[in-house]
């Protein structure tokens, strides 16, 4: 593994198990993640974005069964660790955030409290020691009153507050992963930006690498660095972030940007994509995106493309990419 590579993923596949047998959610996904770099992760709900994520921080539901050729983490390989070796790096060198931060956060417990055991749970110091190093984390994400929050309850806070708690306990630790699960979704406009210049900010002073799930290709476009789109379970395309917003390659990705709101454009129409993401009883045989693809020819209704890597390192899965670009 490259001495810059922090985490490399080679051929995940994440399945459900139901009573007509196993259905994938993840198939043959592929990537990698550099040291300090923030991937986005875009795509419609139900695409396999935080099934992924899931899946590499090895929090799945007992119905899933995962597998993958490797998950390779700081050259220690995550598909051979025991349960115990893999709780020890959760919440260390790798951490999450999650969504919604009530379905994180003990409503039982204080914020100081739940602050102290995941620092306890990796560092062996005494519960006053452990009280100090809250306190100033509660401050480098910018929470007033630190002293006073950690003697507060989850309930009595707001959204905005919550995510930032969350972001501290992920960051205590000084992981060198953070995996960040669509953190802004539930926060008002204002709250979201700053929690979007805080987690960069943080990822400057850290050095953290960032993977950001998002189905918010705004969001992407101001803090990722490289960007991987997912469809039904697939990679379709991943780029560098200025490549991929001045010239998307696959339809997928180019529908998706035609339905977001241009903030400095006055008059503008804004396209839609036709159907739903296919439910994981009906995969579509050849392209999983050709029923609702403005491009599909015969040939993707039948034959799966392979995930094709070109020469500036983009990555692409279409068969038409070629004539959709040569066309406009």
């Amino acid at each position: 593994m490259s001495s810059d590579v922090l985490l490399k993923v080679k051929n995940l596949n994440t399945y459900f198990k139901t009573e007509n047998g196993l259905l994938q959610a993840v198939d043959q996904v592929t990537f990698q993640v550099r040291k300090g770099e923030l991937l986005g992760i875009v795509g419609e709900s139900g695409c396999g974005k935080s099934i992924t994520s899931l899946s590499i921080m090895g929090l799945t539901a007992k119905n899933c069964v995962v597998e993958a050729d490797s998950i390779a983490f700081e050259n220690k390989e995550l598909t051979t660790l025991s349960d115990k070796e893999r709780r020890d790096l959760r919440g260390g060198d790798m951490a999450m955030i999650f969504q919604e931060p009530l379905t994180s956060l003990n409503p039982l417990f204080t914020i100081g409290y739940q602050l102290e055991e995941a620092i306890r749970c990796h560092n062996k110091i005494s519960r006053s020691q452990a009280s100090e190093l809250a306190v100033a984390i509660l401050e480098k994400v910018g929470i007033a009153r630190a002293h006073e929050i950690l003697h507060e309850y989850p309930n009595s806070l707001s959204g905005g507050m919550r995510q930032r708690i969350m972001i501290a306990m992920a960051l205590v630790n000084d992981p060198s992963l953070l995996i960040a699960d669509e953190p802004t979704t539930a926060l008002d406009v204002t709250i979201q930006a700053q929690i979007l210049q805080l987690i960069r900010n943080l990822m400057r002073e850290f050095g953290t690498a960032v993977m950001f799930i998002t189905h918010d290709l705004g969001v992407v476009a101001e803090i990722a660095d490289r960007v991987m789109v997912m469809y039904a379970g697939q990679i379709v395309e991943e780029a560098d972030v200025y490549d991929l917003f001045a010239h998307p390659y696959h339809p997928y990705t180019s529908g998706l940007m035609g339905s977001t709101i241009q903030v400095q454009q006055e008059k503008q129409v804004l396209q839609t994509i036709p159907g739903t993401v296919p439910s994981l009883t009906k995969m579509p045989k050849g392209c999983r995106f050709a029923p609702r693809c403005p491009y599909a020819a015969e040939a993707c209704r039948v034959t799966m493309p392979e995930l094709e890597e070109l020469p500036d390192g983009r990555r692409i899965r279409c068969l038409r990419w070629k004539e959709k670009t040569h066309n406009g």
